[in-house]
């Protein structure tokens, strides 16, 4: 039924379109076609707006997954965003990361030009506090070094010089963004000693209502309650 609609139907086109990404670059007979104006073009011009309009419902739908604290749905989200960004058809098999590695090696020089991060000091703290109490709201800061930045932003300069752009429009605000996504889950650990509370008590409070979990059948929102 999906496929009887024409707006359903080319959206779904676009999806496999970018999904399969590496192919349609990389296709001989598509290689050998393009300068003999051989191909429709139609996909290839209007796969940059559909890219940012999809993205931007991606994040969009990264922050309702945040809503319903459900790290399953989340993590499947942030896979999915990294499948479209990539324009891969996985975010985690080996012949996909070793492609990628491959493609960022080959474009960046070296090994150092595979984006990466590492992660530094952490802490845990209560903003504006020096200790943290039971209540509290807390605060995890994470030091974040983007190892492959230099590569990157002398790739992108030298690139623009090439084509003839300012690097510093190149670089400028919304033309450039690097997505990257950390997961942190945490556990409740407990003690008879340290002021824990039963599950009677914690049923017991005032849960903060949530409109996307409330619209949700009682087998659904046992699942989400599961992971909370």
């Amino acid at each position: 039924l999906v496929l009887e609609h024409r707006e359903a139907r080319r959206n779904l086109c676009m999806i496999l379109g970018r999904l399969n990404a590496q192919t349609l670059n990389t296709h001989p007979e598509l290689a050998a076609k393009g300068p003999k104006n051989q191909i429709d073009l139609t996909y290839f011009r209007a796969t940059l707006e559909f890219r940012q309009r999809t993205g931007l419902l991606l994040e969009a739908a990264l922050r309702v997954a945040a809503s319903t604290k459900s790290y399953r749905l989340y993590k499947t989200l942030v896979e999915t965003a990294a499948m479209f960004k990539i324009g891969a058809t996985s975010a985690t098999s080996k012949k996909t990361v070793r492609w990628f590695q491959q493609a960022m090696t080959k474009t960046y020089g070296g090994e150092e030009g595979v984006p990466k991060i590492i992660l530094g000091t952490r802490e845990i703290s209560t903003p504006g506090e020096e200790e943290i109490c039971a209540g509290d709201a807390v605060e995890l800061e994470v030091e974040v070094d983007r190892s492959h930045a230099e590569r990157f932003t002398k790739h992108k300069m030298e690139h623009a010089v090439r084509q003839g752009v300012n690097p510093r429009i190149a670089l400028g605000p919304g033309m450039y963004r690097e997505g990257w996504w950390i997961l942190v889950r945490a556990k409740r650990i407990g003690g008879e000693d340290d002021g824990d509370v039963s599950e009677e008590e914690e049923d017991d409070k005032e849960q903060q209502p949530n409109p996307i979990l409330d619209s949700q059948d009682e087998a659904t929102k046992k699942l989400f309650k599961a992971e909370q």
